[in-house]
């Protein structure tokens, strides 16, 4: 890594640890969450304009909870909350038929944002943050991560 005046390698050692640390809740959220009876789901579940879209959210608000155990209080990008906040903290009621994308989309966009980010799960817990470069997968991750943390 190339050491900055701004401690972005500080940060960076930071969060790979994090994500280390957590390696094992991030596997295991991901798998579930991209599953065929989540994720998929929810989306055959939207384009057949059903309600049960509406679970799409305890899964959004699973990922967010683990990408906040990642970094620092209040870091999080607001974009990505606003996409969160937008698609949680809903009820159906029969009228959301009517103006179905309004209502479903907006579930199935925040689940789709919060756990897109697949290569997080991935090579990182072999990496070793001691070395004077960082292995190319964690830095994809990285860029995927900041985005949402901040």
């Amino acid at each position: 890594m190339v050491m900055t005046d701004d401690g972005r390698q500080t940060r960076e050692v930071a969060l790979l640890r994090a994500v280390q640390r957590e390696l094992p809740l991030l596997s295991t959220l991901l798998e579930e969450v991209s599953s065929h009876w989540q994720y998929e789901d929810g989306v055959y579940r939207f384009y057949h304009q059903s309600f049960k879209v509406y679970v799409l959210q305890d899964a959004t608000l699973r990922v967010v909870d683990a990408l906040t155990s990642l970094s620092p209080p209040g870091t999080l990008d607001a974009r990505f909350l606003q996409i969160v906040a937008d698609g949680t903290g809903k009820t159906f009621e029969p009228e959301h038929n009517r103006r179905w994308l309004r209502h479903g989309r907006n579930l199935q966009s925040s689940c789709g944002d919060a756990s897109n980010d697949r290569s997080v799960a991935g090579p990182v817990a072999e990496i070793d943050v001691s070395r004077e470069e960082v292995d190319p997968a964690w830095q994809v991750s990285r860029h995927e991560l900041e985005a949402v943390l901040g």
